[in-house]
């Protein structure tokens, strides 16, 4: 086999060797983040999920709700776009309970065969609410009726505070007859 064949042959067996992302092309992806009413939102937390590798990266939309990342990747490549806005809390209402609410979004986008990613539209139209109420609250019973403290501590009944008692005491017994056995046998042994 000729010099010339041998080199073709190995570049050949090289470029089947490569991982797929050796020949990824760079994309600039970038969108816009906005509400359910379709105001931008500012400060939310966008990352991508590039399918079937492990590649994920994140950004934050800046005032205007814009965003945009840099993506090594094949053309064809299914990217998962998870965004989630700023987290936002009521004032304590009449029975002192808080409602925390944070919104998302989710959408797939596929990086095209040719040409540069068209710019993305991302709808934070999910949200998740909890509420938190103070533990000061009164509860909804009967007025006439007092709750039992729950500040208080509970007193050791039973044969349970007895057992430790004598235990401890059986131990205290048994050091003083060792050390008082050990102190006879030292004399006598003079």
């Amino acid at each position: 086999m000729s010099r010339l064949r041998l080199i073709v042959a190995m570049a050949i067996a090289l470029v089947l060797v490569l991982p797929a992302t050796a020949l990824a092309a760079t994309y600039d992806v970038s969108g816009t983040v906005t509400d359910k009413e379709g105001a931008p939102v500012a400060g939310a937390e966008v990352t991508i999920l590039v399918e079937g590798t492990d590649q994920i990266l994140s950004t934050t939309s800046d005032a205007s709700g814009a965003w945009a990342l840099q993506l090594d990747v094949e053309p064809g490549a299914v990217l998962e776009i998870n965004g989630k806005g700023p987290t936002t809390s009521t004032e304590p209402d009449a029975d002192g309970c808080i409602t925390t609410t944070t919104v998302s979004g989710q959408l797939e986008v596929t990086i095209p065969a040719e040409g540069p990613a068209d710019p993305v539209a991302l709808t934070l139209d999910r949200a998740i609410s909890g509420t938190v109420c103070s533990a000061t609250g009164t509860p909804d019973t009967d007025p006439d009726l007092t709750p039992p403290p729950t500040d208080t501590i509970a007193s050791a009944t039973g044969s349970g505070g007895n057992a430790s008692l004598l235990l401890v005491a059986g131990l205290v017994a048994f050091i003083g007859a060792t050390v008082a056995f050990s102190t006879t046998r030292r004399t006598h042994r003079r």
